[in-house]
């Protein structure tokens, strides 16, 4: 309520006013909810980006299949010399995408990469065939994710 200039109050500016406040409350309350909705689909879109980003190999965890990575390191182990220590291994699954970098331009669908991070090394082979289609000198960042293999040439056992 106002007073006017004669001392009465003015009921409708009174009103006019409260009316004004639910509208800011409903208006924040609106901005709140959008917020919140941005917010879940920009997370909703991350975790996406970073999911896609991955989805080429299927990364065989070392602890949850130990007799399918020590079966496939022993029969690479006979093609050619391995380097110390316990190898990430993934499986690509697709060689379409990957075939743009230089390391995966012969891989096929289902071949294992053993990645040895601590020897710098990774080595591309195919299981169905006994071979080995490329190994590589790898060039790892200071981040958490490793580079393709570079295009280098390690002789085998067979050589």
């Amino acid at each position: 309520m106002t007073v006017t200039s004669s001392g009465t109050q003015n009921k409708d500016s009174a009103q006019i006013f409260h009316g004004n406040e639910k509208r800011s409350w409903r208006s924040l309350k609106l901005l709140a909810w959008v917020l919140v909705v941005a917010l879940l689909v920009g997370g909703g879109v991350y975790v996406k980006r970073l999911t896609d980003e991955n989805k080429n190999f299927k990364k065989v965890i070392a602890s949850s299949a130990p007799k399918k990575v020590n079966k496939i390191v022993d029969k690479v182990g006979k093609l050619m010399e391995l380097p110390k220590g316990n190898p990430s291994l993934l499986i690509v699954e697709d060689k379409k995408v990957l075939k743009e970098q230089p390391f995966f331009s012969k891989s096929e669908n289902g071949d294992v990469v053993l990645i040895y991070t601590e020897a710098k090394q990774a080595i591309l082979y195919r299981e169905s065939n006994n071979k080995i289609i490329n190994a590589a000198s790898l060039i790892i960042e200071n981040t958490t994710t490793t580079t393709a293999p570079a295009a280098t040439t390690t002789k085998t056992k067979n050589e």
